[in-house]
């Protein structure tokens, strides 16, 4: 499967989320080509933490195990927040593929790239990241 793909993947589930009433996010986590994981926005009054893309690094790292999650590409629709970006970097995910940008808040364009960031000494090389108009 290709890029645009698991992008497309992404924008259904964004629509779920939107139909839930939560922020539009969907989220698809790849590894060699084996979807490991794939979620949705939750509405925030219902789980605060229950951001798409740390939501699919959760179910992957609970279903397959960290070392299964190491090396694998996440799909967004939208670039990941601070929190999502640091499960991103604690499961050592090696590329990340986005479509939109957020503002304030994004884990490669605000003024915290948590995606860029060198440490935590336990985090591997910081992920390839790469934007899909």
């Amino acid at each position: 499967m290709t890029d645009s793909i698991y992008l497309a993947r992404c924008n259904e589930l964004a629509r779920v989320a939107a139909s839930k009433q939560a922020a539009a996010v969907g989220a698809v986590l790849v590894r060699d080509g084996k979807t490991l994981a794939e979620a949705c926005e939750s509405p925030v009054d219902e789980d605060p933490f229950g951001h798409a893309e740390l939501m699919a690094v959760r179910q992957a790292v609970l279903t397959h195990g960290r070392q299964a999650v190491a090396g694998a590409t996440i799909y967004s629709n939208k670039e990941p927040c601070w929190m999502c970006a640091y499960a991103i970097r604690w499961a050592r995910v090696s590329r990340v593929v986005f479509i939109d940008t957020i503002e304030d808040i994004g884990g490669l364009t605000s003024e915290l790239p948590i995606l860029l960031a060198a440490g935590p000494r336990t985090w591997s090389s910081p992920p390839a990241i790469e934007t899909r108009p």
